[in-house]
């Protein structure tokens, strides 16, 4: 049991790391700013994947010398902005958001364990 839990561990692995390089290219960021990520995250695996989901929620990616004021201005005229275009066009919700993609690795691996489990009783 514990040699396949050690087996799927990198699979799980694998995923996180996979779901962070997709989701570092369709980020809006500088190109040079991508390819530090992708060298952090494939360096140093699963801390490189903590690290990237970290600095994204500070909001590192974003150009320092604007101040916090002007990036709610932008982010207010853009939901106004928004809320006019959403009257005109329903906007498409993508199944693949971040919530949905740890949601997927999770299931999948513990699906992956209870197999095993399954298996190693039979």
């Amino acid at each position: 049991m514990i040699e396949l839990i050690i087996l799927l561990l990198p699979l799980a692995v694998l995923l996180m790391m996979a779901f962070a390089i997709k989701d570092i290219f369709t980020h809006p960021m500088e190109r040079t700013h991508q390819l530090l990520w992708l060298i952090v995250i494939l360096a140093f695996n699963f801390l490189g994947v903590c690290a990237y989901y970290f600095a994204k929620a500070l909001g590192a990616h974003q150009d320092p010398r604007t101040t916090y004021r002007e990036r709610y201005e932008k982010k207010f005229e853009e939901s106004v902005e928004g809320k006019r275009d959403e009257k005109e066009e329903p906007k498409k919700s993508s199944f693949l958001t971040n919530n949905n993609i740890v949601l997927i690795i999770i299931a999948v691996y513990v699906t992956l364990l209870l197999l095993v489990k399954v298996w190693n009783t039979i």
